[in-house]
């Protein structure tokens, strides 16, 4: 609650200010904050490469592991759906047509 509510008063406000610093000292500080900064941020660009490759390799590994599972399971002497990825192609054999004897 507010203290006008409560009807108690405020006592004195008192404000710290921090001692000026040197100009050389204050560069300083500002320099070691910019450093960090860009320390931590190629640190994030490393870690979000790694991230990245982390997920490309995992989602390659669950198209592999679709393809195999849809190439093993089929019911009922269906062919198998087809899938987009394709690492072996075979051409379709055609039925042969029977040559007429000749008279």
């Amino acid at each position: 609650m507010l203290p006008a509510a409560t009807g108690k008063t405020m006592g004195p406000v008192t404000q710290v200010i921090a001692a000026l610093q040197p100009g050389p000292q204050q560069w300083s500080k500002i320099s070691a904050v910019l450093d960090g900064g860009a320390g931590s941020a190629a640190l994030a660009q490393q870690l979000q490469r790694s991230a990245g490759q982390q997920l490309d390799a995992a989602s390659y590994a669950l198209d592999i592991l679709k393809f195999e599972l849809t190439a093993a399971m089929h019911f009922g002497g269906l062919p198998a759906k087809p899938s987009t990825v394709v690492l072996l192609a075979r051409p379709l054999r055609t039925p042969r047509q029977k040559q007429p004897i000749a008279a």
